[in-house]
């Protein structure tokens, strides 16, 4: 597996004083090191203040370091590091034994054995028991609801009766989304009535319209690392391809995901790995017998990877490296499974289609392959774009709506009053601290002194 994020860090020399709650305190998860996004770092210093000064503490479990002013404890990236890490803290033999289709999961995700699944799972599971017990938290918020750290942290902080959120980048550059359901997707906006009520009865304005795209494009990067931009025209005279050729990008999410576990979220997706490896054999064998170029931009978690698509230098089908604005700008249409380079492929108004049932999957929006008999169908029409310009609105209005209502923004001018935002949900939860606060937390720092 690739792990751009450290697994462990050591422990801050400085850590502020909790103060004393009197609502209670939120636990939350943070996997993404300040380097990668300063922004979130920066937010959840601003929601500590505002949480306190109405009488919350904000608590940081964190797989990288965080500001010494932050209340924060280390935890492991790798569920499987916590075996290393604690295996003398718990009495495996008396331990639960875990849910079998998580075993599986974890066995996926890690590429590891059924014993240290288990062993990791074990581990873990009190680990997160025992501080949740030891912390009395009023609400919990995990990070990215499918990884297994998230996906333990949530399953035990419900079974203690407690409010719980995922939190994770969101869809948009500098934004982030605190899901009461799961990211993505199953998004509680694709889950909830009150959601789907506000969105059919929501229309942007052309400011918001206009903004929302200028966003997009002003994010040069993305998510992640990339070279400098270039024009489209640059990248095709670079790659020899000719102005008047047909080019389609391919743009992958990245694994483990979807495929990690017994299939049901890929089946909920629309996806298996079979079915996945099979239309891209077809979108290859599309392309190539209609003279057409396919540029594949894989995942950066992806690259060097079991999951890397395979490419055997089939003509006119390329495996790149670029800045997803040079490629979003090269291409006539683009293809997805569910990264969400899509957001800002919408800021270019060209058609696309999705592999599987992403975000944006919606009726009447990206052209979906399950709609379509065979893959060489779905490209035809991914091509001629006959009714691209409602579809290009209902995507625009979705997008527009996620911003306004869903999505917290993180720019720099806005983090404050995103803080705010989420410190005053947390005002609706309330819980007294244990009498015994002191003592339960030395004992469990006692207890998992690695």
């Amino acid at each position: 597996m690739n792990n751009p994020i450290e697994s462990s860090h050591p422990q801050p020399t400085a850590q502020a004083a909790l103060a004393v709650p009197t609502r209670g305190i939120v636990l939350a998860l943070n996997f993404v090191p300040e380097a990668v996004e300063p922004g979130i770092h920066a937010f959840w210093q601003s929601v500590s203040i505002v949480l306190e000064a109405q009488g919350h503490s904000l608590v940081m479990a964190s797989t990288t370091p965080m500001a010494p002013a932050l209340n924060s404890l280390p935890v492991p990236y790798l569920l499987t590091d916590f075996t290393t890490r604690y295996s003398a803290s718990i009495d495996l033999a008396s331990a639960v034994l875990p849910c079998p289709l998580f075993e599986r999961k974890v066995q996926d995700w890690y590429g590891c054995d059924q014993t240290l699944a288990r062993t990791s799972i074990q581990i873990a599971s009190a680990f997160l028991n025992q501080l949740i017990t030891a912390m009395g938290p009023v609400a919990v918020i995990a990070w990215q609801s499918t990884h297994p750290l998230s996906h333990l942290m949530l399953e035990v902080a419900r079974s203690h009766s407690l409010p719980t959120w995922s939190a994770e980048r969101g869809w948009f550059p500098q934004t982030l989304m605190f899901d009461v359901a799961d990211n993505n997707y199953l998004s509680e906006v694709g889950r909830s009535l009150v959601a789907q009520s506000l969105i059919n009865s929501y229309s942007p304005s052309r400011d918001e319209l206009d903004n929302m795209a200028l966003r997009l494009m002003n994010d040069k990067n993305g998510r992640y690392a990339a070279a400098p931009t270039q024009s489209g025209a640059e990248l095709r005279q670079r790659l020899g391809i000719a102005p008047e050729a047909k080019v389609f990008a391919l743009f992958t999410h990245g694994e483990p995901f979807l495929f990690a576990g017994d299939g049901t979220l890929a089946e909920l997706h629309g996806l298996s790995r079979s079915n996945y490896l099979n239309m891209f054999q077809d979108i290859k064998r599309y392309c190539t017998e209609g003279g057409h170029y396919l540029l594949v931009q894989e995942h950066p978690f992806n690259r060097d990877q079991p999951h890397e698509l395979s490419i055997n230098d089939e003509p006119g089908v390329i495996s790149l490296r670029e800045n997803v604005h040079t490629l979003l700008d090269a291409a006539d249409h683009f293809i997805f499974t569910l990264s969400t380079v899509q957001a800002y492929a919408v800021a270019y108004k060209k058609s696309f289609g999705l592999l599987a049932k992403s975000f944006l999957h919606v009726s009447d929006g990206p052209y979906y392959h399950g709609d379509y008999p065979d893959i060489r169908e779905f490209m035809n029409t991914i091509v001629s774009g006959a009714d691209w310009q409602s579809r290009q609105a209902t995507i625009e209005k979705r997008m527009a709506f996620y911003l306004k209502h869903f999505l917290l923004d993180i720019s720099p001018d806005q983090i404050n009053s995103s803080a705010h935002r989420l410190a005053t949900l947390m005002k609706n939860f309330e819980r007294p601290l244990r009498t015994d606060f002191d003592e339960a937390i030395n004992e469990f720092i006692l207890t998992w002194a690695s």
